[in-house]
């Protein structure tokens, strides 16, 4: 007559039969989860950084000597640098300049604690835009936290200047949180960041149209459209101000670059350095977007609960997007053209955070947690993936800035090849001095390596024999000692046994490295590691000898002498051999400027 009764359905253990312990342990491991990326990131920037001066920033030289001299540099300061006015970044340098001597770290330290905004601002608005209170809502926001730490991101953690983009990205995705807080007084704060953004980069100023989403998502008060549109104009208007254009190119072969560039430009942050890859994550994304967007678009429409609590998400998506679209069109005929630049994955990240955090808010019904563990999945290989890309060209830059160091403080002893590599030596010069009379950047800090960067105007020494031994002596130029180096090449006939280098410093063996010839088949630097490294050696009496045991004629390898490069004195056969110098590296093999 009645149905009997069916056992109920098992179901999933609910917070409250996690026991307080175990909950506060889950919450724990997913915040250090969070927080990992923050502390490589700090631990890796403070390691890796390089106090020099390059590129772009040597612009700013002249700004600098006025800064510090009390002279007149307003007039420098809304001027405009590319297609950009980079405000904050010149008075970041203004300051770093006047208080710390220039220090690229610091600068670059400036842009590690904007990343820690970043993080802090993704996290209120994916908070505000779960319903989740739990360890699960941590560790489904870490992956966001990687992101914006991604060491895909390494021209912009390593080059000091570039703090630009992250003042753009941090003012932008700040401005756009404020801008949907309910408080009254977070409409003029949301303003006054946007503002930032906008004076930053040029694809800043797309917080404002942005903005506009999360003002009808949230069905706004009338006086904060009137306030951001206000200050939005105003802001556009005198950023166009006596404006240089990029050159554009409306063809279709233009048209097609700039089609490549947004693709490559949209699926770089996960695509590992593979244009292929990014194109197919590009198109991934953007087919993922649309009908997130036009999900949004309706339930905001229907004055949706959920449809406001994505607004901000929504907002980040089409920032993200369109910032893409505007580093397409401004740097798609700049030469040389660049499909994957490092620099530009921070501004891409928007559009990553916007879509993973609308996906994340989809009610459940919509989208299971199967799906959203997978996402979660994926974004964390990729992410995986593209660090141990940007992990190695990191590694690749941190070398070429420890020898942009190395010859600014050694300029004037350098080839003109070698001082090519910052622009027209007149103007280097003039630059590098004020540098070094003001002991600003790479002049702030003592000199830590040595190596022979040009090979041409050298000759071959001729072979190390029993009968001429080679003797270089010098003033050692580095503040410690970690390795010599010295460059030779292969014997003319087999035979030969073995020979060894020796380093002296104040006339002690601190170094010893015995030779087997047979296995130097082309030129070469031979390192000859310190035994108690590192050694203090700055003004210290430093010399590299060495003696074949072997009398048989070409039997030995061939040194190589090079202009003279730094102070000193080279013999063989007890005789000084005017204007030459033995080829040697001083820890270069240490900072990874030279390999064996």
């Amino acid at each position: 007559m009645f149905a009997e009764p069916r056992p109920p359905a098992p179901q999933a253990e609910s917070p409250e039969a996690v026991s307080p312990a175990t909950a506060r342990v889950r919450r724990v491991l997913a915040w250090a989860l969070v927080l990992a990326p923050l502390v490589l990131l700090a631990g890796y920037v403070a390691r890796q950084g390089v106090d020099v001066v390059v590129s772009d920033e040597l612009h700013y030289t002249e700004m600098v000597r006025r800064v510090r001299e009390g002279g007149d540099w307003g007039i420098l300061f809304w001027q405009q640098h590319n297609e950009h006015r980079v405000l904050a970044m010149k008075l970041v340098i203004a300051a770093v300049a006047r208080f710390l001597d220039w220090s690229t770290r610091a600068e670059l330290m400036v842009s590690l604690a904007l990343t820690a905004v970043l993080v802090l601002t993704l996290w209120r608005i994916h908070r505000s835009s779960s319903s989740e209170r739990s360890a699960a809502e941590v560790l489904a926001f870490a992956p966001l936290a990687w992101m914006a730490c991604s060491l895909t991101q390494y021209e912009n953690q390593l080059y000091g200047m570039m703090t630009c983009h992250y003042f753009t990205v941090a003012g932008g995705v700040l401005a756009l949180w404020l801008l949907g807080r309910p408080r009254a007084s977070a409409a003029p704060l949301a303003c006054m960041a946007a503002v930032v953004a906008a004076t930053s980069m040029a694809n800043g100023l797309l917080v404002f149209p942005a903005g506009l989403a999360v003002l009808w998502g949230k069905r706004s008060a009338r006086w904060r459209w009137v306030l951001w549109l206000a200050v939005g104009t105003l802001t556009t208007a005198l950023y166009f101000r006596h404006y240089g254009r990029p050159p554009i190119e409306w063809t279709a072969a233009g048209l097609g670059r700039v089609g490549k560039l947004f693709l490559t430009t949209l699926g770089a942050p996960l695509a590992g350095g593979a244009i292929a890859w990014a194109i197919t994550l590009a198109i991934a994304l953007l087919a993922m977007l649309v009908p997130l967007l036009w999900r949004w678009w309706r339930g905001a429409a229907r004055c949706d609960e959920r449809a406001a609590a994505a607004a901000v998400p929504a907002a980040l998506a089409l920032l993200g997007v369109g910032s893409v679209a505007m580093v397409a069109v401004g740097r798609a005929f700049v030469i040389p053209f660049e499909p994957m630049a490092s620099r530009h994955i921070t501004h891409t990240n928007i559009a990553w955070y916007g879509a993973y955090l609308l996906l994340l808010g989809l009610p459940r019904e919509v989208v299971s947690l199967q799906l959203k563990s997978a996402a979660w999945a994926l974004l964390g290989c990729g992410l995986a993936a593209a660090n141990g890309w940007g992990f190695r060209q990191a590694q690749h830059v941190t070398v070429e800035l420890r020898v942009d160091q190395y010859v600014q403080q050694s300029y004037a002893l350098q080839s003109a090849k070698s001082q090519a590599r910052f622009g027209p030596a007149e103007q280097m010069r003039a630059r590098l001095a004020d540098l070094r009379r003001q002991r600003l950047g790479a002049f702030a800090v003592p000199q830590k390596m040595m190596v022979l960067l040009d090979l041409e105007g050298g000759v071959s020494g001729g072979e190390i024999r029993a009968d001429q031994p080679v003797v270089q002596r010098l003033t050692c130029p580095v503040d410690e000692l970690y390795d010599v180096g010295v460059l030779v090449m292969p014997a003319a006939v087999p035979g030969g046994t073995e020979i060894p280098f020796e380093v002296l410093l104040d006339e002690q063996v601190v170094g010893r490295r015995v030779l087997e010839v047979r296995k130097i088949e082309r030129w070469t630097w031979v390192e000859v590691p310190i035994d108690a490294a590192p050694l203090p050696c700055r003004g210290r009496r430093l010399a590299v000898r060495s003696l074949s045991p072997d009398l048989i004629f070409g039997a030995g390898v061939q040194i190589f002498l090079a202009p003279p490069y730094y102070q000193g004195e080279l013999e063989r056969i007890g005789v000084v051999v005017p204007e030459r110098r033995l080829a040697l590296a001083l820890n270069g093999h240490h900072f990874g400027a030279v390999e064996e």
